[in-house]
Formats: C-alpha cells, structure tokens, sequence
C-alpha cells in the first residue's frame, strides 16, 4: 500500500529486491488511527525507526498505535531492557551508561535487532536467569561477549552449553568503548531459534558488564 511504502521510506531501508506486493501478499490490516499497513511493514517501520521508550505512533498521521515488535524482551530485575534497531557507530550500548559501540562488526546490517539494556544487570549469577527474550518469529539470537576473559571469569561456557548456544567464528564482533580495559571486543555465541519461542539468557556474572545481545530477523 502507498503508506506502507511511506513507513519504509521514514525507516532504513529495507533489503529487499521485491515489490511490497509480492513479498507481503496478505491484506493490510487497518489499524486504530484508520490507516493501513502490512504487519511486517509496520514491524520494520517500528524496529527500525522508534527510539528507546518512545510510544509506538502510526507513521502517516503520527498517532498511537498498538505494533508489537517481532521480538520481545524483559529484565528480571526489572530494569529497563529494550530491543532496538541495531546501532550505528556511535550508538549507545546501554541505557544507563554512556558507553558506545565504535565500530558494529558484522552486525550493522538491515534486519537486525539490538537489546539495548541496563549495565547494572551485569551482576547477575551465571545460574541465575537475566533476561528473557520472545521471539514471535524465527530468528538468530547472537551474544557478542566483551572479551573472552569475560566468557571465562563469567563462567558462561556452561549455560551456553544448556541453552543451544554455539561458538561462531564466521561474525565479526562489535568493538564498544568502556572502563577499564576498553575498547572491547570478543567472541561471538549464537542460537537459531527455527520457529517462534522464549528463550532465557544468564547473568553474565562480570563486573566488567553484560554480553551484547544481537537478533537478526532477516
């Protein structure tokens, strides 16, 4: 539809050699405001576009909409966790610190998502559940460790074990700026999910701070 090419053209653009049509065959649905968008238009508009604790708006008229992103994702804590849009150089890693990522390795591309988190969940016990992700579509959950001290002294290798998580070499880290040993950058574990599901992820028991979580939707 003519907003749902509005929606794509405000966001990143979306890696994709097909028209709208082809590739989302199903009708739109209307949404409270009036207007009309495919759901995985709207999806992409919402994941690439909205900004950290911002209100889900309709990007034609901008008013509130309910758009449930692809993936979900809560603390245990209960402090601020939010999938995002992966960052660009210079983005922040969390909401309460000012680290930034300096360079995004391999996971700059189109489609994928970012857990932008609170640092302070960082203390959490490797036995112990940290976040839970909901995916409501299949993806690939990547753990981007700071270093692989931290997967060591974390003593992360088993619960990665337990969880499905498999070392991947083929993805290039992201380097992130922080204190003391910045700039950070280390191994990459990563999980296919091959169907919608939770997924629980462990504290990452390092006062260096948490792994970077990285989904990809595509």
């Amino acid at each position: 539809s003519d907003q749902c090419r509005l929606a794509i053209s405000l966001s990143r653009p979306l890696a994709l050699s097909h028209s709208l049509s082809t590739f989302f065959p199903s009708p739109p649905l209307s949404r409270s405001c009036g207007h009309a968008f495919h759901a995985a238009c709207l999806e992409h508009y919402f994941a690439t576009s909205r900004q950290p604790g911002q209100r889900p708006r309709c990007p034609y008229c901008r008013s509130s909409v309910h758009a449930p992103l692809p993936v979900e994702a809560r603390a245990v804590s209960g402090l601020p966790l939010e999938p995002v849009a992966a960052p660009r150089r210079g983005g922040r890693c969390h909401f309460d610190r000012q680290y930034r990522f300096l360079d995004l390795g391999d996971f700059g591309r189109a489609g994928m998502l970012y857990l932008l988190s609170s640092n302070e969940d960082r203390k959490t016990a490797s036995s112990a559940v940290m976040w839970v992700v909901e995916a409501r579509v299949p993806c690939t959950i990547h753990l981007n460790y700071r270093s692989a001290r931290h997967v060591a002294e974390g003593r992360q290798e088993a619960w990665l074990r337990a969880k499905g998580f498999a070392p991947n070499g083929a993805l290039r880290s992201a380097v992130s700026s922080g204190v003391p040993n910045g700039p950070y950058s280390g191994p990459v574990y990563s999980k296919v999910l091959s169907e919608p599901g939770s997924v629980e992820l462990m504290g990452s028991a390092t006062w260096e701070g948490t792994y970077f979580v990285f989904i990809d939707c595509s």
